[in-house]
């Protein structure tokens, strides 16, 4: 976060210096290794309260924190006067503040210090209660709640054939094996006689890089990935180093490239990595957490954490095919993967009984290549070349692509549709997970190719499917107690959260399945939110309602999935006059065939409220559906974008909530329907005052009389199709003159 010149002299005036320094001499490091049942570990947790709460009031009273605002509209010192708020009313739990308070201790100037409390209250804690709104807690926990929902309805324990398909293999067992015997030998039988007692992050940190330094970290011969014989010798191999490292993160923000700013405890990166390159999602391998914690005592907080780190992981990574992770609660150890349809996990294993087990998992970690890990291997790293099959001569074309995405979707669990332009300029390279079972991207996007305002498909190439990824294992014998909730939990934030939904948690998770393929199309345009005036804006939404009309009317294909993502800006005088066109086909729908899906849809921002809250009872999806979800994408981009390169002085509410998550359509709707004016219309660009006639037009297309608004669909599709159209002419006609 920037702060201008005017608030850096100002934080020159009025040092931190005494409130930090009493900060520091109070606040207890060692809080996660003590038990509040003792007498020193209740002292501390009360002396970091104490500490915590004093550093809280000093800021709110300081000169500089009402000039800060992270929140157009909400500046620190109410940030952080929410906080304590919940804090002194034990809303909040201490350990959310260790990030805080680590990033201060490690601050080298004011400056720093500052930037880490904005960072903190803006991206760690989500969204802390507004003194003057009611509910502002309760929307918080909603919006972590829906991120929640998603991970907990697709996630799967005590997974059977688990161990057996990802830590069995020749190499893993042999050098894991190797490695428990020296173990042994070492501690006089007892591989664990090592393994700290008191139990702390620290503490767990220590014995695993011990164990790195010893076991993996050895370079005599060959690199692991050189093995060429099986006649190496058993020492030999031990001596070699390992593809991957473990590290250890020991400050929030320290890895760049992901959506929220949370300590990462461990994780493995491969030794090729440059050692002077800071560390980078991009380059992460597996994800571990350590606690000392027991796992019955809070599991669910755990693994949310860990599912946070992987929604980060595959946003930096996407092309990534799964990720390994894993928990340890002190002496228990729990194995998951995550793909795109969820994760999937073992069953807990005390490492003090089965030390071969713990031991085999971590070294295997240090030695799976790329493939084993499900990184990208569609992609050459080296040249960025790829190959995909020509439609038309059925040969292989290589593309070489430049790495850095023009479109690139945020999904709750991982990445959406990725979009790369090839070094030529000409192409576009699509990557997407689509639903196994929806009819084939392909075919459809190849029915479309003569309707101006679709891209032109050249080629497609399968490249996994989350059907093979998990080829092997067992999803019958899943324990239903493993979904009830937590009744033990100490935790007041996940207490709210699950308590009351118990019903919900007792259900097992349906399976799905998707497939991650390619498309190359062509022409390479630009992202939406790119336009370089009002003009280009409404040509190009001119330009993809005439390419839905005639997807609907002519190639009976509805396309479904309205997203700014889907739609390119392209140059009208190589494009035969055509300023924006749809690029993604794979939540399309052929009418010539029966369907009745909404699941598609969840994650869509702009979905026609009737969608939304008809996805519990489904209803037929119409072309009006998605004419009302282009009307939104316009209404977003006029209040978001249009600034020449620079951020928004203003952020959208009609979308986002104070969360920053999608807010409920009941407010959409209201906002849109009866306070139109002063919510939509009040907060429109500057560059966008020429829109706001053309905005009422369209309003008035879709919605009729607001007093009476209509959300039915004509039988006549021209109906609304032909005004809307018009709308845009006449304004780009007014723009002219």
């Amino acid at each position: 976060m920037s702060i201008t010149a005017t608030i850096d002299n100002l934080i020159l005036t009025h040092p931190l210096g005494p409130f930090i320094d009493n900060f520091k001499s109070k606040y207890n490091f060692c809080e996660d290794s003590t038990d509040s049942t003792n007498q020193n570990g209740a002292e501390n947790i009360q002396s970091n309260r104490t500490a915590i709460k004093m550093l809280l009031c000093a800021l709110i009273n300081h000169p500089v924190s009402k000039y800060l605002l992270i929140d157009p509209n909400l500046p620190l010192d109410v940030w952080i006067t929410s906080i304590f708020t919940r804090l002194t009313a034990r809303d909040l739990e201490l350990p959310i503040f260790k990030t805080l308070a680590t990033s201060i201790f490690e601050s080298d100037s004011d400056s720093t210090t500052w930037k880490s409390i904005m960072l903190f209250c803006d991206e760690f804690l989500g969204m802390p209660e507004k003194l003057l709104i009611t509910g502002g807690v309760s929307k918080w926990q909603h919006s972590q709640q829906s991120f929640f929902q998603e991970v907990r309805e697709s996630t799967y324990v005590k997974v059977d054939g688990f161990w057996e398909k990802f830590f069995c293999q020749g190499e893993y067992k042999k050098q894991g094996l190797l490695n428990l015997k020296s173990l042994s030998e070492a501690n006089d039988g007892d591989p664990l006689r090592d393994f700290p007692k008191e139990l702390s992050e620290e503490t767990l940190w220590r014995w695993l890089d011990s164990f790195q330094q010893r076991y993996l970290d050895q370079t005599h011969g060959s690199p692991v990935g050189s093995r060429k014989t099986e006649s190496t010798s058993s020492s030999e191999k031990r001596n070699q180093a390992s593809r991957g490292k473990y590290f250890r993160m020991t400050r929030i923000g320290e890895i760049p490239g992901k959506q929220c700013h949370r300590q990462l405890d461990v994780f493995t990166k491969s030794r090729s990595c440059p050692a002077e390159r800071p560390h980078h999602w991009r380059d992460v391998q597996v994800v571990g957490i350590l606690t000392n914690s027991l796992m019955h005592e809070n599991w669910r907080d755990k693994f949310f954490q860990l599912a946070y780190y992987m929604r980060d992981l595959f946003y930096a990574q996407p092309l990534r095919r799964f990720a390994h992770g894993f928990l340890l609660y002190g002496t228990q150890l729990r194995l998951w993967v995550f793909d795109p349809c969820g994760a999937f996990g073992s069953g807990l294993t005390e490492i003090k009984e089965d030390p071969e087990c713990f031991i085999r998992v971590i070294t295997a970690y240090a030695l799976m290549n790329e493939e084993k890990l499900g990184m990208n291997i569609f992609v050459n790293p080296i040249n960025n070349k790829m190959k995909v099959q020509n439609h038309k001569t059925l040969r292989n074309n290589i593309y070489q692509l430049d790495m850095k995405p023009f479109v690139n979707q945020k999904l709750p669990l991982s990445c959406g549709t990725i979009c790369y332009r090839t070094i030529d300029g000409e192409y576009i390279a699509k990557f997407s997970w689509s639903e196994y079972a929806r009819s084939a991207e392909t075919t459809l996007h190849s029915k479309a190719q003569n309707v101006p305002g679709v891209t032109k498909l050249i080629g497609s190439q399968v490249i996994a499917s989350t059907n093979e990824i998990r080829r092997g294992l067992d999803f019958t014998n899943i324990d239903p107690d493993t979904y009830k909730p937590n009744v033990n939990s100490n935790s007041d934030q996940e207490s709210n959260m699950i308590q009351g939904e118990e019903n919900k948690w007792k259900f097992i998770p349906g399976l799905y399945s998707r497939t991650l393929r390619c498309h190359c199309m062509t022409p390479a345009g630009r992202p939406l939110k790119d336009f370089k005036s009002a003009r280009e804006f409404f040509a190009a939404m001119r330009d993809i309602t005439k390419a839905h009309r005639q997807l609907y009317q002519e190639t009976k294909i509805l396309y479904c999935d309205i997203h700014d993502s889907n739609m390119i800006l392209t140059d009208p005088q190589k494009n035969n006059g055509i300023s924006g066109m749809l690029i993604n086909f794979s939540q399309a729908l052929s009418l010539n065939e029966r369907w009745n899906d909404l699941s598609s849809i969840f994650n869509i921002p702009y979905i026609s409220p009737h969608l939304d809250e008809k996805l519990d009872n489904p209803t037929q999806r119409t072309y009006r559906h998605d004419l009302e979800s282009l009307f939104y994408i316009f209404l977003s981009v006029c209040m978001q974008f249009g600034w020449g390169g620079q951020p928004p002085a203003n952020k959208s509410t009609l979308f986002k909530s104070d969360t920053g998550k999608y807010r409920s359509w009941t407010y959409v709707r209201k906002d849109i329907l009866y306070g139109f004016e002063r919510h939509i219309l009040g907060n429109f660009l500057p560059e966008f005052d020429c829109a706001k006639d053309l905005a009422r037009t369209l309003k008035s297309i879709l919605f009729s009389d607001h007093s009476n608004p209509s959300f039915g669909t004509p039988d006549d599709s021209n109906i609304m199709y032909s005004p809307i159209i018009e709308a845009y002419e006449e304004a780009l006609k007014n723009l002219s003159s």
